[in-house]
């Protein structure tokens, strides 16, 4: 018959490679830990095991004087002491092998005796410490022993057949063990008392529930009713066909399954739910309205930075003059290029950072409004936004390096190149005529058929060589953009790549984490369907033993 524990063994494998990449919460890590694990099975050596039965109940009902009935002996008689409220002593047949214990159940708090009683050779009796007992380990031991049961006898008494602590246990625990009653003391009893019992049994969701009224005192005195000791003792020794422990054991297995089911499922919700928006929308949403801050908060400083450094770089000559005369110190070596990291580093300021960080945390605050868990998404862009002021500077100078290495566009580059050509090429032709009309000149001076060139030739031919160099280089300082141009736009153009380098390296991180995601759900929605143990048809002895309804009320 399968069980719960290759299934649990799947769960946690699932939460590890979950909770490495974030997406479980330490809270559901803890959730997952406190799920009950232990079952009857690890008990006992060997594949068959007998019926585990505890007797269960609050101080003074009885439990101890029953479970001497039971196994034909009073404990003192095999030298077994009475077990305090911090221990618990386990009846079984002297042919039963006990397994070694887990740590979780110590040793050392467990006593065990042994009867040779063929009767009840298939069943383990167990006497628990007190269920209302103030000590907290006492009640921790309590429950690691029930997560081992099968069959759960609530031995009760006329006076405390209410007891709230005991009651508490049966509306937790009331789908994952099969159930007897034992009102004991019985000789003190009244009628109306076990019938109120059944009425709030069937309260509880059982539907016909099995009670039997008993009294272990020697002699028992006038009872209102028949002991039913032994029709007890007949009900536990019918039990022992394997058929009727399976079939609580799957109860028990069924419910620790249930119990998976819910953590997962609460896990998965985690991972979103199909109407929650997309994570890369989100962020979209938040990184847009950031560009659009910071292309407007910026604007100010660039144009700043650029008017400084123009200015600082216009006076170098004057600086010098300065020098020169002694009025002045000399201005620093070097072009803009030398300064264009602690421009980068005055545009990219600690205000774009802490927007940038700004932006990460109502993204967080946004994921927070949906089901999904944000660690992940965080942690996935937050050494991103930690190292963006750094990559953005350098993005920036690069950028403006480039910008000033090749100032203007492409066409403005193009005419340049030509007038440049042209500022040398045309002075160069202009000299040429001129020259050519000095040595015309002359001859014809020399043979009498003109006169020798005078002043106006040379003022003419001075402005035509003037001019041919004055107009191209006056167009090419037209074209010429000014420094100021070019550091405003070179910083310009470097915010706008550092964004857009920084949105793609978010995009690709958020992709990744969202890939995660959407594989962590699809193999946890598959585990979730394989959560799944069929259950077989009880017999009728059984049915009487479980609730019928999950639901449980108040006694």
């Amino acid at each position: 018959m399968p069980d719960h524990r290759e299934q649990r063994r799947a769960v946690q494998q699932w939460l590890q490679r979950a909770a490495a990449h974030g997406w479980v919460t330490p809270e559901h890590e803890a959730a997952f830990a406190q799920l009950e694990s232990g079952h009857a099975e690890e008990l006992f050596r060997g594949t068959v095991r007998p019926l585990v039965v505890g007797l269960f109940g609050g101080t003074g009902v009885g439990k101890s004087s029953l479970l001497n009935r039971l196994v034909g002996q009073p404990l003192a008689r095999t030298g077994v002491q009475r077990p305090t409220s911090h221990e618990l002593t386990a009846w079984l047949h002297e042919d039963v092998d006990l397994a070694e214990l887990p740590e979780e159940l110590p040793a050392d708090r467990l006593t065990v005796g042994r009867h040779q009683d063929d009767g009840l050779r298939d069943v383990m009796l167990l006497d628990m410490p007190d269920i209302d007992s103030t000590a907290e380990e006492n009640r921790a031991l309590v429950f690691e022993w029930l997560a081992r049961i099968d069959l759960l006898v609530y031995v009760v008494s006329p006076e405390r057949y209410r007891d709230d602590v005991g009651w508490s246990v049966l509306r937790q625990r009331g789908q994952r063990h099969g159930w007897l009653f034992a009102m004991n003391h019985w000789d003190s009893g009244h009628l109306t008392q076990r019938d109120d019992l059944v009425q709030l049994l069937q309260s509880a969701g059982f539907g016909d529930p099995l009670v039997f009224c008993t009294s272990c005192r020697t002699p028992p005195g006038e009872l209102p009713s028949p002991d039913e000791f032994d029709a007890l003792v007949a009900y536990l020794r019918d039990l022992r066909a394997a058929h009727e422990i399976a079939e609580l054991t799957r109860l028990g297995h069924a419910a620790r399954l249930a119990d998976l089911r819910g953590w997962l499922q609460h896990a998965l919700a985690g991972l979103g739910r199909p109407d929650d928006p997309a994570p890369d929308e989100l962020w979209q949403q938040h990184w847009q309205r950031f560009e659009d801050s910071l292309r407007e908060g910026l604007d100010f400083p660039i144009r700043t930075a650029a008017s400084r450094l123009a200015h600082r770089e216009g006076s170098v000559i004057r600086d010098w003059l300065s020098a020169l005369r002694g009025s002045g110190p000399p201005a620093e070596q070097g072009g803009p290029l030398n300064r264009l990291h602690e421009l980068a580093e005055q545009v990219w300021d600690d205000w774009a950072a802490t927007r940038t960080g700004e932006t990460l945390d109502a993204f967080e605050l946004s994921l927070r409004r949906t089901s999904l868990v944000p660690q992940p998404l965080r942690q996935a862009l937050a050494p991103i936004i930690e190292d963006a002021p750094g990559q953005a500077r350098r993005t920036v100078e690069t950028t403006l390096r480039t910008s000033l290495a090749r100032p203007g566009n492409a066409l403005q580059r193009v005419a340049r190149r030509g007038l440049g050509f042209l500022t040398v090429a045309l002075p160069v032709a202009a000299l040429g005529w001129v020259a050519w009309g000095v040595l015309r000149g002359y001859y014809e001076a020399t043979t009498g058929s003109a006169a020798y060139l005078g002043s106006e030739f040379a003022v003419h031919s001075g402005l035509v060589v003037l001019f041919a160099w004055l107009i191209p280089f006056g167009l090419d300082r037209l074209l010429r953009p000014s420094l100021e141009q070019l550091v405003t736009r070179g910083l310009q153009a470097g915010v706008a790549a550092a964004l857009e380098q920084l949105a793609e390296r978010c995009r690709t991180a958020l992709t990744a984490a969202q890939r995660q995601q959407a594989a962590l759900r699809e193999s946890g929605t598959e585990l979730l369907g394989k959560l799944t143990l069929g259950r077989g048809t009880a017999s009728a002895a059984v049915q009487r033993l479980l609730v019928t309804s999950p639901e449980s009320h108040e006694p």
